[in-house]
């Protein structure tokens, strides 16, 4: 146990999860948070962690183990405000899809309950690596792939599917109200940076703004999160809390964030020769 909480606190991410422990567990010691976490390993899967193989945090805590069996599994961990029904629907969802044989990670357990969270754990899944360089022939394949993600969603006819909200749909308050990293200061508005706070707020409106169809999808379809092979065939998709309702249009502008500049209409069009609509 001692051995994982050494190689937890090596992690780069360590710098700034500490907010985050605290708000899910209730500590940042990283010798009680792997104690608690392995016993909650043990009870589902019935083997415990010996290695971690990596730990990432950014909306969530993201922790790759190792265990006993040999399995890699990766154990996600949400911050306490997350919408625990909507985590449920999104896990049916994805147990779904991997039945219909779609390249993603398998779901195994039960989400667990945690101190003052929410857990998931999925088999991990290598992948290719991302690309140094995003191509349009790599685009067109990225959209086309998001087109059959939305349409394989709705053929699978999940009844909740269409409550689903979007996490990153909430205002300010509701998302930053939390400060689960004490060392950034959100109020912070230092002279020259006002353009940053004026042209998220312009997004957030245009987001909220009803135009396009309603459709399910995964809400960051980029290049970290979709992984290709070298033949551009769609290898495997990760993080599968992002899956959510909402607007088409909305998807496809996230998923813009994979184009440079002056491809991002060669993305739009793209989607839509796939998609055969506007």
């Amino acid at each position: 146990m001692n051995n994982l909480a050494n190689e937890l606190n090596l992690t780069k991410d360590r710098e700034y999860s500490k907010g985050l422990e605290q708000d899910a567990f209730g500590t940042s010691d990283p010798s009680l948070i792997v104690g608690y976490l392995s016993s909650k390993i043990f009870e589902e899967l019935k083997s415990y962690p010996v290695t971690l193989r990596f730990f990432a945090a950014s909306a969530a805590l993201v922790y790759g183990f190792k265990l006993e069996d040999e399995r890699d599994i990766v154990l996600k961990v949400f911050p306490s405000d997350w919408d625990e029904y909507g985590l449920l629907t999104s896990r049916e969802i994805q147990l779904a899809l991997f039945d219909t044989g779609y390249p993603i990670t398998k779901p195994l357990g039960n989400i667990l309950s945690l101190v003052n969270s929410f857990a998931t754990i999925d088999a991990y899944k290598q992948s290719p690596t991302e690309p140094q360089e995003i191509t349009q022939q790599y685009l067109k394949r990225l959209a086309v792939y998001l087109v059959e993600l939305i349409d394989l969603i709705k053929k699978l006819k999940i009844k909740d599917s269409e409550s689903l909200s979007s996490q990153f749909g909430w205002t300010k308050s509701q998302r930053w109200g939390r400060q689960v990293r004490p060392e950034v200061n959100l109020d912070d508005k230092p002279e020259g940076a006002e353009w940053i706070e004026e042209l998220g707020e312009e997004a957030r409106k245009m987001c909220s703004k009803p135009v396009g169809r309603k459709v399910t999808a995964h809400d960051d379809w980029l290049p970290h999160n979709v992984r290709l092979d070298t033949n551009l065939n769609l290898e495997v998709v990760y993080d599968w809390d992002s899956l959510c309702r909402g607007l088409e249009t909305v998807f496809v502008g996230k998923a813009c964030g994979a184009a440079t500049s002056e491809d991002l209409n060669f993305f739009i069009d793209s989607y839509e020769e796939a998609s055969g609509h506007i």
